[in-house]
């Protein structure tokens, strides 16, 4: 089991949230704070979720994602996630939840895709 990390950073005017490790039942809270903290950054309004590192996710790391991506939809704000493994990419095909979301390959790509601010 590999504790889940997060680091919070901005680039490129875009809050970044990386997590890493196993989101999961133990972890998730912490991930919810740190996700909504970020989302609640008035001065950087738009947030990237970069999963490369993210081993694991079960249901409730799932829910993470799916509370993340409400608070976006209703403040107007860009949400994406980049960097989805095979597995965790199969978690959300899965829930059918992949088409919800602006997936990008790299981080790059997910910075290039934010609106401006």
């Amino acid at each position: 089991m590999t504790p889940l990390q997060i680091d919070t950073r901005t680039a490129g005017g875009v809050t970044v949230v990386a997590l890493a490790g196993e989101l999961d039942l133990g972890a998730s809270a912490r991930a919810d704070d740190a996700v909504r903290a970020a989302q609640a950054d008035a001065a950087h309004p738009h947030l990237v979720l970069d999963l490369h590192a993210l081993d694991f996710m079960d249901s409730a790391g799932l829910n993470v994602l799916i509370t993340a991506y409400r608070r976006a939809a209703a403040a107007g704000r860009y949400l994406a996630l980049c960097g989805l493994r095979p597995d965790t990419a199969r978690v959300l095909d899965i829930a059918g939840l992949r088409a919800h979301f602006t997936v990008h390959d790299t981080l790059d790509a997910a910075l290039a895709g934010a609106p401006a601010h």
